[in-house]
């Protein structure tokens, strides 16, 4: 699901019309996000290695919000609709 979830995201953000997804593409990342956090491994660089995937995603969510507000010359988050703010 997850590998999914990334590979689906990285096709959405080579569109021309890709902040359409706005919306897709942050449920897609918090949901890849949260799985990460939930996966247990025994071995602790493999734990680290889960929470690194998980940080990652935060981070291509928060990039993408920020070069959507780019886009729309946005100054602030709460200019945002108020359920992508959520």
């Amino acid at each position: 699901m997850i590998k999914y979830s990334q590979y689906l995201t990285e096709m959405i953000l080579k569109c021309a019309n890709k902040f359409d997804y706005l919306q897709t593409i942050l449920n897609m990342q918090l949901k890849s996000a949260n799985m990460y956090s939930k996966l247990v491994a025994s071995k602790k660089e493999k734990q680290v290695e889960y929470i690194k995937l998980n940080l990652e995603c935060h981070k291509k969510a928060r990039a993408f919000v920020n070069e959507y507000k780019q886009e729309k010359k946005m100054q602030s988050d709460k200019e945002l609709d108020p359920v992508i703010q959520e």
